[in-house]
């Protein structure tokens, strides 16, 4: 892994290893060394351990048939606390972008298997989140329940499969795309070109 990538995430993976180390040794002081991202680090570190309880009542009240939190790994669940933990309170970094640093730094900490279970709880988890804090700061009123009427402007539009699966466009065909973040549906197109038939 270059350098460069390394330096994107790199904040998360500390977030990830103090946090464990604070849980592993609760009587020990967290140290934080003079970095770049010390300030972001604490933040982080100091928050997703203050609000603990607060964030395990968010994931169990919005994913309580996708993941038990009482059977899941202990860092997988410090994982997904510290990214609730910026989905929540840290507003002006994008969901993507803490969804994908999130991902690349459990990478160091988790099997495939799990990165892809975390990708989709925290893909799940920010829909909602974000949803209401928008709420709140634009003091909407909020209705609790999830209705036919209100689950499209709290999850966002679907996919219409016909969209994908009844285009008729001749030399099309239809493609998925696998990102960190999700994934996509690519229209591939061929077109006929002059050659040997090789």
């Amino acid at each position: 892994m270059n350098q460069k990538k390394s330096k994107v995430f790199l904040p998360r993976i500390k977030i990830i290893q103090k946090i464990y180390n604070s849980m592993m040794n609760p009587d020990v002081e967290i140290e934080y060394p003079k970095n770049q991202y010390k300030k972001f680090i604490k933040d982080v570190v100091t928050g997703t351990l203050e609000r603990s309880e607060l964030i395990e009542e968010t994931i169990n009240k919005n994913l309580f048939h996708d993941i038990d939190l009482v059977k899941t790994d202990k860092l997988l669940k410090i994982i997904l606390f510290a990214a609730v933990f910026e989905l929540m309170f840290k507003h002006n970094t994008p969901t993507k972008v803490i969804i994908s640093e999130y991902l690349l730094a459990s990478e160091y900490f988790l099997e495939k298997i799990q990165i892809g279970f975390l990708n989709a709880i925290l893909d799940k988890i920010a829909k909602l989140i974000r949803n209401r804090a928008k709420q709140i700061a634009f003091e909407e009123k909020f209705n609790p329940v999830i209705t036919k009427e209100n689950v499209l402007k709290l999850l966002g539009p679907g996919m219409d499969p016909r969209k994908y699966s009844e285009h008729i466009i001749p030399g099309v065909v239809t493609g998925l795309a696998w990102t960190r973040t999700g994934g996509d549906i690519l229209f591939i197109e061929t077109s006929k070109t002059i050659g040997k038939g090789k």
